[in-house]
């Protein structure tokens, strides 16, 4: 089967890449979508799935991070790799990266998302611009008005949810505050979707004292 066999996000943003590079691409995020589903068939619905990809500097990562949500996001994509047996997938609707503690970095991340996935099939996608999220009222309300209106109809998002911020404990507690309104707002409606949270940064435990926009308190990172 050719690996462009449809229009969706995922296959638009392969197309971007020469025949080489977008084969190599398509393999290896292919390889770590079976090895989610595969421990997804071993665990309950009720625990969290985690796993770890390590790259070489300038080796792809950002490109194998931004197909994977792609991939996952286009649900004809990841359906076709169930292994045999397993229960129907629920959807996936929301990412959210983490770009670590540098606000250029977030934005970096951010710009680069936006062109790589220019028209993405109606996605809110933010913070946008020069303000992460503590400082972008609009993309709080959006936020908001996702989740109000997810939560009353018992079903999943109608459009998908990309979230891209730093690594910091007051956005963190900021998005969680958000959220946890609108569900308590709803009488603790569930929502039928699943999340993919990528943490770029991973080995960013705790705060780096040598960057003048972090915070100096002395707090770690709710992991």
């Amino acid at each position: 089967m050719p690996i462009l066999s449809t229009l969706g996000n995922y296959s638009r943003y392969l197309s971007k890449f020469s025949y080489a590079r977008r084969r190599k691409l398509h393999k290896d995020v292919t390889a770590i979508r079976r090895r989610m589903l595969t421990r997804r068939k071993l665990v309950d619905d009720d625990n969290k799935l985690y796993g770890l990809v390590v790259g070489k500097v300038q080796s792809g990562k950002t490109a194998n991070m931004f197909g994977l949500a792609s991939s996952i996001i286009d649900e004809w994509e990841i359906a076709k790799l169930l292994p045999k047996g397993s229960k129907p997938l629920v959807p996936t609707k929301i990412v959210v990266i983490l770009s670590g503690l540098i606000d250029d970095l977030r934005k970096q991340t951010f710009n680069r998302f936006v062109n790589d996935f220019d028209g993405y099939s109606g996605a809110v996608i933010g913070p946008r611009g020069e303000k992460d999220l503590l400082g972008d009222d609009g993309f709080q309300q959006e936020i908001a008005d996702y989740f109000s209106a997810s939560f009353p109809s018992f079903n999943q998002p109608e459009k998908p949810l990309f979230i891209i911020v730093k690594k910091h404990p007051q956005i963190l507690a900021k998005l969680s505050e958000i959220i946890t309104h609108e569900h308590e707002a709803s009488g603790f409606i569930p929502i039928e979707t699943s999340w993919l949270i990528i943490d770029d940064e991973c080995d960013y435990a705790s705060l780096d004292r040598n960057h003048a926009d972090q915070t100096n308190k002395r707090e770690s990172i709710t992991n």
